[in-house]
């Protein structure tokens, strides 16, 4: 069935000639697709296929105990005997086989200034930890700075990732001077203050102002914090920009017991060095955890800040991957393993960014496979299945089969110390002539035995398809560009079990949609009712009681960039210097928590998201205060006591304004005649001036919606409302598409010149024929002294199509008697809609970077959840980009990423936005008021001509990202295998 038989039969069958759903044709939306990444040479997608699934906080103490090696074997004993694997912090979430013998614990230390220190892509690395349940439990210790985080994300952080809070920096920073604790209290010098308080003082601000140095306590975390190391065998460290995959079937037998130290690292063995990214040791507190004291950095700390402060030296960086890897080799009596064993975005010609780094969690959502094409055979991928390590007999499966096995025999290595050694930049020279080597090559395991240095050859298993798989994937470089929106769609618990991860950010492997009876595209339904989640909100409504202000677990864990700047001089990269989240009671303050919820219908009714944020200039003014409610009271009253969410700022608020909101939505409220227990509404009260980014606001809004459709782009600081009728029609088309996922509509914003037309269809054409309407742009501000009308062709034409088609179909609507649907006209307008999806696609070319950025206006959307293909969830998948918060800033990019993914746009026909003289009177001047306020303020975060690379490079990203996706899921594999 072609896509204009589907138009036609779609409008036949609801009977409304109005309502039509359509995507273009397969061949010319990959065509289009490749004119999208035609002006970037990349092979990613170019090669690869892929088939669905075959078938088949406390402080530390200040006496901590400690585990001899009899306590040791003690606890091996019990934990073979009882299999007892509690006191871990493991729940029973996982359904893994555990280690009944080890437990490791990977410490990873986190400290920063402010909720916005906490690196975008956290809760991608809590994902992925999960997969290692069975044997590793991943420690984040914080100086308090995670707890709002750990509170309000439940849900991606698992069990096996436990926060431990030291409270603040000067608590934390108690803990580290642990390392001089062999120091008598009588010798610290008087430069520190002479006691281990003040050092903990001195050291808490040497911290704060340079973070980056908590890496020089590495080799000692074992020794700082073994109060936590309790009932664990081994302990490691780690970093928070490492992906993890299944460490359960990389970390062979050999390693938990016969080795004292162990390092991963990607096949630079000409240096022999514990790798700051993944080392973990046997947990000998008495031994073993204490080699690093021989790095005097660490254990005369107070000799090393007095000589600071005394002005003898300088503070200099401390490399903990040079001084520690060169004491260790002074033990004769240890044993040490240095595997190649390891993934890493440092080599730009690697096939992780040719063709991405796949991630799979597996059938039962319970491991974490990371794995990517062979070097050798980059079409490898087009050949095997996403459960290819599930199956039956694979090489994989069978967990006693090592991945990764010595070849050949072991051979002695020379160990000549080199006065010139310099193999590592990062390290001072004073420990590279014992850790730089010659005669090995990267397929060498190298050992430390007994004071002899020896290499062996490995090999690594032969898997389907050529493809290579690790343990972990560090993104070194990748993570200096990813934002919170770019990571949003990886879930354990989603309807996909696969996912591709490249610079652009997360790209999942969708389920394809199964084409039924009459060749309809039918919604694939599973066992796990958990996987359809078709409301923004992510959960079942039944248990929905109402959120009050303190009690937030239902609400969404997204975080939000509110403010953003470049990150630094030259940077590609933004910087967020304002994040916040629903959960956030400090900043997000819940004023009315939609009581009523539990009784909708998610998957029909619909949601209106309203934005509003009013500046400190206008609270002065006490009218345009009640212009503002008096216009929401208008939305609601129209809304007819269907669900809201509305998100408020205010900007410099005063304890007066902020209560007058708090009334207005209170118990007491003049509201509640309108249906407030079905308005969730939450309010930012800022101190400052600053303008936030509407977008946020606007991605806030959509996320907390409880229904599968949303109706967005209502910003009630723009004095524009919809007409009488949209209630009704965007109900009416939720209805229409209960069993056709994948539109989204348009609806079309005008401006009233003068006058009193009624909000009607019939009044907006009489404004029309009387001259008096214009297109909201003209309205809203004069032109701005930047503005090229001829740039803007290609992006005015596609609206202006759209608005064309609008008039078209919504004159049809209005006609006094029904009129037959006449065939000519349903394929005018299936033309039509072909058109504009095509422009929209093509807005993400290379050539239309300016016109993608100039839209004047913000589209009104109704957006469906679901998205054309099986699993796709929309909010997940396309969010407006936070940074880009002015009102002249890639508004039609969302339209566009849309339309690229599949998306039936069309436009509402009947349904619309307008203002008026009158709503226009309540916000004033829009061009007056601080940076942002202004369409003419473009996109305000990064206003400075010396900043547009930062736009530039989030715009490339999100262009790329989604023309990625749609090419890499048109060769996803057969449609009709894998499925439930």
């Amino acid at each position: 069935m072609t896509q204009r038989q589907i138009y036609r039969r779609r409008s036949t069958s609801s009977g409304h000639q109005t309502v039509i759903a359509l995507s273009m044709p397969p061949f010319v939306r990959l065509g289009c697709l490749i004119l999208v990444v035609s002006f970037f040479s990349f092979t990613f997608f170019a090669w690869i296929t892929h088939p669905s699934p075959a078938s088949d906080g406390t402080s530390i103490g200040s006496d901590p105990s400690s585990l001899s090696h009899g306590h040791l074997a003690s606890l091996r004993q019990r934990l073979v005997q009882d299999n007892d694997i509690t006191g871990f912090g493991l729940g029973s979430t996982s359904s893994l086989k555990r280690d009944p013998v080890h437990r490791l614990a990977i410490i990873i230390p986190f400290i920063g200034q402010g909720p916005s220190a906490i690196p975008s892509y956290l809760e991608l690395f809590c994902t992925c930890a999960a997969g290692s349940a069975d044997l590793v439990d991943y420690l984040l210790i914080h100086d308090g700075i995670l707890d709002g985080f750990h509170q309000s994300h439940q849900s991606p952080c698992p069990d096996n990732v436990r926060f431990i809070s030291m409270g603040s920096i000067q608590e934390f920073s108690q803990a580290l001077v642990r390392v001089t604790d062999r120091i008598p209290d009588d010798e610290f010098p008087k430069e520190v203050g002479g006691s281990r308080e003040e050092l903990a003082n001195i050291l808490a601000k040497f911290i704060r102002k340079y973070p980056y140095v908590m890496v020089e306590f590495k080799p000692a975390l074992g020794h700082i914090f073994e109060e936590h190391l309790k009932g664990y065998t081994h302990w490691g460290y780690s970093d928070l920009d490492i992906l993890f995959g299944d460490l359960g079937r990389w970390i062979t037998p050999d390693e938990l017991d016969e080795f004292d130290i162990v390092t991963y690292g990607f096949g630079d063995q000409e240096r022999v060095y514990l790798r700051g990214q993944f080392t973990f040791h046997r947990n000998d507190p008495e031994k073993i955890n204490q080699l690093w004291r021989r790095c005097e950095y660490l254990s005369n700390m107070d000799q090393r800040f007095a000589e600071v402060l005394s002005g003898e030296s300088q503070i200099r960086f401390e490399s903990a991957e040079g001084c520690y890897s060169a004491a260790v080799l002074e033990s004769t009596d240890i044993k040490i393993k240095y595997a190649v064993k390891a993934f890493t975005d440092i080599e730009a010609h690697d096939t992780s960014y040719t063709h991405g780094l796949y991630v799979s969690t597996g059938k039962r959502k319970d491991r974490t496979v990371i794995y990517k094409a062979g070097n050798d055979n980059p079409r490898g991928l087009s050949t095997i299945s996403d459960g290819w390590f599930e199956t039956r007999g694979s090489y994989y499966a069978n967990s006693k089969t090592l991945l990764y096995k010595p070849i050949g025999d072991r051979e002695r290595l020379p160990m000549v110390e080199k006065r010139n050694a310099n193999c590592m930049y990062w390290a001072q020279k004073k420990y590279q002539s014992k850790l730089c080597v010659d005669d090995v090559e990267s397929t060498d395991t190298l050992y430390w035995i007994d004071g002899q240095l020896y290499k062996e050859k490995f090999e690594l298993a032969s898997l389907p398809g050529g493809l290579s798989t690790a343990p972990f994937f560090h993104f070194q470089e990748w993570k200096r560009y990813y934002r919170p929106s770019q990571l949003a769609g990886f879930r354990r618990k989603g309807p996909s079990s696969t996912f591709v991860l490249g610079k652009e950010g997360v790209l999942p492997i969708l389920p394809t949609r199964i084409t039924g009876s009459g060749g309809v595209s039918v919604l694939v339904k599973s066992k796990d009712k958990s996987v359809v989640t078709p409301s923004p909100l992510g959960r079942s409504l039944s248990n929905w009681h109402g959120v009050t202000d303190d009690q937030r677990q239902n609400l969404p864990h997204y975080r939000y960039c509110l403010r953003s700047k470049p990150q630094k001089k030259n940077s590609k990269t933004p910087s967020c210097v304002f994040m916040s989240s629903w959960r956030d009671a400090n900043t997000v303050e819940v004023l009315s928590g939609a009581s009523a919820w539990n009784a909708l219908d998610a998957n029909v009714e619909v949601t209106l998201a309203l934005t509003l944020q009013i500046h400190s200039d206008q609270l002065g003014d006490s009218s345009s205060i009640q212009g503002f409610l008096n216009l929401l009271t208008l939305y609601l009253d129209r809304w007819q006591g269907q669900p809201c969410v509305l998100v408020l700022h205010v900007a410099g608020a005063t304890a007066e304004v902020a209560n007058l909101f708090r009334t207005k939505f209170g118990p007491a409220s003049d509201l509640s005649y309108y249906g407030l227990d079905n308005v969730l509404a939450a309010a930012i009260f800022s101190q400052g001036s600053e303008t936030l980014s509407r977008k946020a606001l606007m991605n806030m809004a959509i996320d907390a919606s409880p229904t599968r459709w949303v109706l967005h782009g209502f910003e009630l600081e723009r004095g524009i409302v919809f007409s009488q009728d949209t209630s009704f029609l965007v109900h009416r088309t939720a209805q229409i598409h209960k069993d056709f996922p994948g539109a989204v509509y348009v609806i079309p914003q005008f401006g009233l010149v003068q006058g009193d037309h009624d909000l009607s269809v019939g009044g907006l054409e009489l404004a029309h024929l009387d001259g008096q309407l214009k297109s909201f742009s003209e309205l809203e501000n004069a032109n701005c002294v930047e503005d090229d009308d001829e740039s803007t062709v290609e992006e005015a034409k596609v609206f202006s199509q759209m608005n064309g088609l609008w008039w078209e179909k919504t004159r049809q609507l209005i006609q006094e008697r029904p009129v037959a649907i006449d065939e000519k006209i349903v394929e005018q307008h299936a033309q039509a809609l072909d058109g504009i999806q095509q422009g929209l696609t093509g807005l993400l070319m290379e050539e239309q970077q300016y016109n993608l950025y100039s839209t004047d206006v913000s589209p009104i959307l109704l957006m469906d959840n679901l998205g054309p293909r099986n699993g796709m969830i929309t909010n997940e998948m396309v969010r407006e980009v936070d940074e880009f918060g002015g009102k002249l800033c890639y508004n039609s990019l969302k339209l566009a990423q849309l339309a690229t993914l599949g998306y039936h746009v069309n436009v509402l026909a009947g349904a619309f936005a307008i203002s008026t003289p009158i709503t226009r009177s309540v916000i004033g001047d829009p061009s007056v008021g601080p940076l942002g306020v202004s369409r003419c303020d473009g996109c305000f975060f990064y206003q400075d001509e010396k900043q547009e690379y930062v736009l530039e490079s989030i715009s490339l990203d999100e262009r790329l990202r989604p023309a990625k996706i749609a090419i890499l899921w048109e060769h996803s594999g057969n449609p009709l295998k894998g499925h439930t």
